[in-house]
């Protein structure tokens, strides 16, 4: 038996979003959603989500930020999106600071 396609989540203008392993399409996701099949083209492939340690902190750090601008990637941490914040004079959110 093969092993299953996986997916990276991040996020993408304030939705949770995983691109698809079989084509070049991306899926909306609910937080937490452990695996989707992609419905673009019926292309159907399943894929199994892998999602960040630290997601609280990433919506967290995000939270402040106009939808368009909430964006994280996979290789970014949560110190870079601080960094970001404060460059760009978001407030903190509580409980970070």
């Amino acid at each position: 038996m093969s092993e299953p396609l996986r997916s990276l989540a991040y996020m993408n203008h304030a939705r949770w979003v995983a691109e698809c392993a079989g084509c070049p399409s991306a899926q909306v996701l609910d937080p937490g959603q452990p695996r989707f099949k992609c419905v673009h083209d019926n292309c159907l492939t399943e894929s199994v989500v892998v999602w960040p340690d630290n997601v609280p902190a990433i919506d967290a750090l995000l939270a402040g930020r106009r939808p368009q601008n909430r964006n994280w990637h996979p290789w970014e941490t949560a110190g870079d999106l601080l960094a970001e914040n404060i460059e760009h004079g978001v407030t903190p959110v509580k409980g970070l600071t």
